[in-house]
């Protein structure tokens, strides 16, 4: 875990001073970022590089998109969570879909907000679990589905932490169970009972 914190560090320091410096090679920047961890003597886990560099990428998304240490900027924002995306973060993925449901940084596109939720969601993450249950709801990128929502909202509620983002969670659900039969309830809740079973994939 140590060495797995210092190359975050070490990446978004880097980054930050390459911005500051109006030099902003990221493959240069993290070829630098990993001479500098091999100058430290410690035993190099490259599966820890690989997700060290997702997460940077992540928190360098996060920083554009609230304007943290850097100039606001949706579309470097979103340049950054796809690169994390792509390297299988979930919560770069929950982001990246954040972006095409609302057109911050690329063009709205529901469809591709379903395929970036999707991903998170099967990831176990739980706003994305909650947002994908939206889109089912509303019929945004996928037809509209109201057991297909229910049961995605449930496993969020399933995945939530107590407290307030589980109450949260539960009122969100009420407006999707409030529309449908009993039946369709009962089907929903079996399914997520599954999905949760199988580490929230489908298979």
């Amino acid at each position: 875990m140590e060495i797995f914190l210092l190359i975050v560090v070490v990446l978004v320091a880097l980054v930050i001073i390459g911005k500051l410096k109006g030099n902003l090679n990221i493959e240069k920047l993290e070829a630098d970022a990993i001479n500098k961890i091999t100058e430290s003597d410690k035993p190099i886990d490259f599966e820890q590089v690989a997700k060290a560099k997702a997460v940077a990428n992540y928190s360098l998304g996060e920083m554009y998109n609230t304007g943290e240490s850097v100039p606001k900027d949706y579309k470097k924002a979103a340049k950054f969570y796809r690169l994390a995306s792509d390297q299988g973060f979930a919560q770069a993925q929950n982001r990246l879909g954040e972006m095409y449901m609302y057109g911050h940084g690329v063009p709205q596109d529901y469809k591709e907000t379903v395929k970036w939720l999707k991903l998170a969601a099967e990831q176990g993450h739980a706003n994305a679990q909650l947002n994908l249950g939206v889109m089912y709801h509303n019929g945004q990128g996928v037809p509209g589905d109201l057991v297909q929502a229910y049961m995605w909202q449930t496993i969020a509620i399933e995945n939530s932490d107590e407290g307030q983002q589980k109450i949260n969670f539960k009122n969100m659900r009420g407006f999707v169970e409030e529309k449908m039969t009993a039946d369709q309830i009962v089907e929903a809740q079996e399914l997520a009972r599954k999905r949760i079973a199988n580490n929230f994939k489908e298979h």
